[in-house]
């Protein structure tokens, strides 16, 4: 009868002793595996940030051309409008000498 005692105990002490340390390796696993998962939601939205940032980079530099662009363009607009200017002006006297504007 001790021995059906001795072994039961023993027993029952390896399987909690079993139960703890499969408690403790399960916790570990967990908190290994959230902080993997972590790790990779990380990555992620840094790999996003980064885009964003590439993105916004190359969008302020085609906008200074634009810039650029604009700023050629409304040189240009002042030269044909002084151009302009210059030739209604040479109409005018053209008309006045053929007696054709008052």
């Amino acid at each position: 009868m001790n021995e059906v005692i001795i072994t039961a105990l023993i027993g029952a002490i390896s399987s909690v002793a079993a139960w703890f340390a499969g408690k403790r390796r399960n916790l570990a696993e967990t908190q290994t595996t959230e902080i993997d998962n972590a790790i990779k939601a990380v990555n992620y939205y840094r790999e996003i940030l980064d885009d964003i940032v590439t993105r916004h980079k190359n969008t302020v530099k085609e906008l200074d051309e634009l810039k650029l662009q604009l700023a050629a363009l409304e040189e240009k607009v002042k030269k044909l409008m002084e151009e302009n200017r210059e030739l209604i002006t040479e109409i005018r006297k053209y008309k006045q000498l053929n007696g054709k504007e008052k």
